[in-house]
């Protein structure tokens, strides 16, 4: 059995290259041993290679059928063997992982992510105390896990009304706010509003909203910080000058650590991508794409799913006078996809009703609670099984 070579040909063989005949236009298996077990195909497809079924038929000009190696071990050839003069092009991918995205970047872009979960159902259980004092507004941001602890960064009016600033506090997997825990974020942003503060999953990026007045004339930009541990405050706030050329709402980073999904005023919700995973990294350039959420129709309050793979936003359809709470699951980083969509439901099977969405909602770490900030009230849903 041989398999077509050329300018257009990468393989990475699970064999050492003596193995290899090599000859004019073909690439042949030394000796008549037959190909080895766990083969993968690979098609090339609108200049990708993306793996094929496993019964796809014998090679063509435009199919290569190898031995699939390790993911580490692919990862150490970079990617494939060097039987091809154009590698950067015709680089075939490593075995895409199955394990779910963890607090590091997600490295392999080309990979379709892990099947998305299916969303729970929800039943009230309670309020969040101890944030603010009661009739104070919170506008809530994320949950960063430090160590032991769960972080709630969330951002109030309380502090120095009327614009927002941001502060944290410890709660527990039960939603107790730890006592003497809560403290200011700061900033040094002198009267700049700090809101819906957005911390990227291994804790060290800041993300958040920013303007100077409650005046709605005046647009809301996205700024950025970053810290090198966790012991140390947010350093080096900045706006994220490539996209505050409109008013920008609910900035928040993607598992893959480069790419930044935001709320345009004036354009819906966008995408830009960014070269560098480094904490802090502002760049001149970002690519800008537009990501397809809830068209013709209203998406605010963007958060990330507890699964880092979900994008949890409030649906309005204005006409209607109706509000949704959705989820939405990413099938894959490069392009930058969505699998599936759908309403949260409450215990009943009901589309779930938790009331005024004003101040934000969010998933907790372990995917057991769901959070709903009406402004003034903190409302605490149980992911449960539905009917």
């Amino acid at each position: 059995m041989s398999v077509p070579s050329g300018p257009l040909w990468m393989l990475f063989i699970a064999h050492a290259l003596p193995e290899l005949a090599l000859q004019e236009g073909e690439l042949t298996l030394g000796g008549a041993r037959a190909l080895p077990d766990a083969l993968a195909t690979f098609e090339l497809v609108d200049g990708r290679w993306e793996r094929g079924a496993p019964d796809a038929p014998d090679p063509r000009l435009d199919t290569v059928r190898l031995a699939e190696p390790t993911r580490a071990a692919c990862l150490a050839a970079s990617g494939c063997y060097g039987l091809s003069p154009a590698p950067d092009t015709c680089r075939l991918p490593c075995p895409c992982p199955e394990t779910p995205l963890a607090t590091e970047p997600y490295p392999v872009l080309e990979c379709r992510l892990p099947t998305p979960r299916t969303p729970p159902c929800y039943r009230p259980v309670g309020t969040l105390s101890g944030l603010v004092p009661p009739g104070a507004n919170v506008t809530l941001g994320s949950i960063s896990v430090e160590g032991p602890r769960w972080w709630l960064y969330f951002s109030s009016s309380h502090f120095e009304p009327p614009l927002e600033r941001a502060a944290r506090v410890v709660i527990d997997s039960n939603l107790v706010v730890q006592p003497a825990t809560l403290e200011r974020v700061l900033l040094g942003l002198g009267s700049r509003e700090v809101a819906r503060p957005w911390v990227r999953a291994d804790g060290l990026e800041l993300w958040f909203e920013s303007t100077t007045s409650t005046d709605t004339e005046v647009p809301t930009e996205a700024w950025i910080a970053s810290r090198a541990r966790w012991s140390q405050p947010f350093l080096r706030p900045r706006p994220v000058s490539p996209i505050n050329t409109a008013p920008v709402l609910s900035p928040l980073i993607l598992a893959d650590y480069r790419t930044l999904l935001y709320r345009s005023l004036t354009n819906g919700v966008l995408a830009v991508t960014r070269s560098s995973t480094i904490a802090g990294t502002v760049e001149d350039r970002m690519d800008l794409s537009a990501f397809s959420i809830a068209p013709n129709e209203g998406a605010a309050g963007l958060t990330l799913g507890c699964d880092r793979q979900s994008i949890l936003y409030h649906r309005t359809n204005l006409a209607a006078f109706d509000q949704r709470l959705v989820l939405a699951s990413l099938g894959s980083f490069v392009p930058l996809m969505l699998d599936n969509t759908g309403e949260l439901r409450d215990d009943q099977g009901r589309p779930l009703d938790p009331g005024d969405f004003v101040g934000g909602h969010l998933e907790t770490p372990d995917c057991r609670h769901l959070l709903v900030s009406s402004g003034s009230e903190v409302r605490i849903f149980e992911a449960t099984a539905c009917p």
